[in-house]
């Protein structure tokens, strides 16, 4: 959701086309080299609702490796 709110890709590359958008990116994530911007944190929820609901979502590959 975040990601969406941002205009931030899956691939951590700003696809957004609206400058208000990165007016408070350093809130939630940190600008990487290549233009690119990581998370400033990740936060974990376990319960198996929370976790399909992850792998479910477009970047459920990327966010998702190994869960039991």
């Amino acid at each position: 959701m975040l990601c969406d709110e941002h205009g931030i890709g899956g691939d951590g590359e700003c696809c957004g086309n609206n400058d208000a958008q990165l007016g408070r990116i350093s809130v939630f994530y940190h600008g990487a080299s290549g233009g690119k911007y990581v998370p400033r944190a990740v936060l974990f929820d376990f319960e198996p609702g929370a976790i399909g609901a992850v792998r479910a979502s477009p970047l459920g590959s990327s966010s998702v490796k190994a869960a039991s």
